[in-house]
């Protein structure tokens, strides 16, 4: 018997891994603590102004794009290790598997190039090293659409500044590189 290509967005499609189904994949994070900075006060604070903990603007802009996940956040069958501020035009949400591996995906501005999660502003790319040619690895794959759809919900509301498309990051690597070069 011969079988039919199908895509992992088709797969997920025909799964329920759709936008519809993102409150249950992130299950169990609504009792974490906020990811955004902002604290609700019930009176004046007894807290002196240096106390306070400093969040960079670039942490900040992270964990509004992807509330209400923070580190320890159950997100599916993964585990979010870490979120990374933005750097170099991208977030980065390090995953872990239930053996305890880890694994990073890229938040970037959307554009040209296809990815695992795609948003209306936004791509989650798979961080294997690779140049687009390799193979990504299905749950990676199923773990950036996930992500694509807590993104869904923020992208409208979150800072978008200061990302760049993975087309841009990799121009701005090329000239970099140039530059050494030439000096």
């Amino acid at each position: 018997m011969k079988s039919a290509k199908v895509s992992r967005r088709e797969a997920a499609q025909v799964l329920g891994l759709g936008a519809a189904a993102s409150a249950a994949l992130v299950s169990g994070v609504s009792a974490a603590a906020p990811a955004s900075p902002s604290v609700v006060s019930a009176g004046p604070s007894k807290v002196a102004a240096e106390e306070a903990p400093v969040v960079s603007a670039g942490a900040h802009t992270a964990g509004q794009l992807v509330a209400p996940l923070v580190a320890g956040s159950q997100l599916g069958r993964w585990k979010v290790a870490a979120v990374l501020p933005l750097r170099e035009g991208a977030i980065s949400v390090v995953m872990a598997r239930g053996s305890g591996e880890h694994f990073q995906l890229d938040v970037v501005a959307r554009g040209q190039q296809r990815a695992p999660g795609e948003t209306d502003f936004f791509q989650v790319m798979v961080v294997n090293r690779g140049d687009g040619s390799t193979s990504t690895h299905e749950e990676e794959g199923l773990a950036a659409m996930a992500l694509a759809d807590v993104i869904r919900t923020n992208e409208h509301t979150a800072e978008r500044t200061g990302f760049l498309s993975l087309e841009q990051r990799a121009e701005r690597a090329r000239n970099h590189l140039h530059e050494v070069h030439e000096s």
